[in-house]
């Protein structure tokens, strides 16, 4: 997990960047690497199915240590000063997956 701070100084943060995912049964990133990424990052799950995400690079899986968001508008904060990769996975099985993440953004400019 790769976390740092702005330098020293009065930091501005730009509008939020938002991008969605689609929901998939495999790895995807739901945010690349952001060096300036200001805390906080938000993460909404607007799929039929619990999303699970990873905060230290690595590939997301549907069990701990990744995180858990549940389906249907469930949300998770990233922590403040994480500026690594976020990847993340749906659970497979049952329905047919439909729906995508929302991710909030911010980044010091």
């Amino acid at each position: 997990m790769s976390i740092s701070y702005p330098a020293l100084g009065t930091p501005v943060v730009g509008a939020a960047a938002i991008t969605t995912v689609v929901a998939v049964t495999t790895n995807a990133v739901l945010a690349l690497a952001n060096p300036s990424r200001a805390p906080e990052a938000l993460i909404i799950n607007n799929s039929n199915k619990n999303l699970w995400f990873t905060i230290n690079g690595a590939a997301a899986t549907v069990t701990p240590p990744s995180i858990k968001v549940p389906a249907n508008g469930g949300s998770a904060d990233i922590p403040s000063g994480y500026t690594g990769a976020i990847n993340g996975i749906w659970e497979p099985g049952g329905v047919a997956i439909t729906g995508s993440a929302v991710i909030y953004e911010c980044s010091y400019v």
